[in-house]
């Protein structure tokens, strides 16, 4: 199964779902953040201290995102939501969500299935049809045309046969995965959900697999799409005090919210601070 989704990753340029792969191994992070600080440090010439500006550094930074943006989608009671394009699908009871600005990647936990939701470059369904099957060397079973909540459509199942190379034997062909496929025109765009899975689980997931693509609609919920992202702002102390009594005074009474933005800070709540001194606090957005 693994074998195709990196098939399909270099056929179209674009990422496997995140959830299915392998996630790097945080030791091997920390020591090349390490490596690259030593060998910095090394050929910094010794007649050029560093300077540290915390202050100038925070004032370039007050006001930005901090967190994900809910205006590029967010999910909701088991639905996600696109503010600014303007669309909702339904996601899958306990599948797994990764939002990344190429595509949407849901999954179940057993990795028995997945589905991927991009936009299309092309024009016409048709168009937006070939080139799925010429990307990803679909071989099709069935397709047809299709109304989804009052948007064109055309949907598809295709098949994509594996084979893998063991040692130095012939490539041996493996069980096939069955791919579901519906294109949608809405606002002018294309929109392409592909969902799969192994041939043999087919069937099982197949209402599952089509739940999204027949749950694709118009947004227009006012509450849904005026979101806003949460931001960093940096406040001036007034008076002297420990972080916590000055979160307190800043409206930060939870003692998780407190411990959170005192780690942001690399200060323990009981760090004296005087005035003048500059931190970082979260403005909650509106969701």
């Amino acid at each position: 199964f693994f074998g195709v989704l990196k098939r399909m990753q270099l056929q179209s340029g674009q990422e496997i779902p995140t959830f299915l792969s392998t996630h790097p191994d945080p030791g091997d992070r920390f020591n090349k953040v390490h490596q690259m600080a030593g060998e910095q440090q090394a050929t910094r010439e010794s007649n050029m201290p560093l300077k540290i500006g915390r202050n100038e550094y925070l004032k370039m930074i007050d006001g930005i995102i901090y967190g994900e943006d809910p205006r590029q989608g967010y999910v909701e009671n088991n639905v996600f939501f696109h503010p600014v394009l303007k669309f909702l699908f339904p996601v899958p009871q306990s599948w797994k969500l990764v939002n990344s600005p190429q595509m949407v990647q849901m999954g179940d936990e057993q990795g028995k299935a997945i589905i991927m939701f991009t936009l299309s470059s092309k024009n016409t369904l048709q168009e937006a049809a070939q080139e799925a099957i010429e990307q990803y060397s679909l071989s099709v079973v069935e397709s047809g045309d299709r109304r989804v909540n009052g948007n064109s459509a055309m949907a598809m199942i295709s098949v994509i046969k594996q084979e893998q190379q063991q040692g130095t034997t012939q490539p041996q062909e493996q069980e096939a995965i069955r791919a579901l496929s519906y294109f949608i025109l809405y606002g002018g765009q294309i929109y392409h959900f592909m969902g799969l899975s192994r041939e043999n689980d087919f069937n099982t997931y197949f209402k599952t697999l089509q739940s999204p693509m027949e749950g694709f609609q118009m947004l227009s919920d006012p509450s849904k799409i005026n979101v806003a992202p949460d931001r960093v702002r940096v406040v001036n102390i007034p008076r002297e005090g420990t972080l916590q009594s000055i979160l307190q005074t800043n409206g930060v009474y939870v003692k998780d919210e407190q411990e959170k933005t005192a780690l942001l800070n690399n200060m323990e709540l009981q760090d004296i601070l005087k005035p003048g001194d500059l931190i970082k606090v979260i403005e909650k957005g509106k969701r």
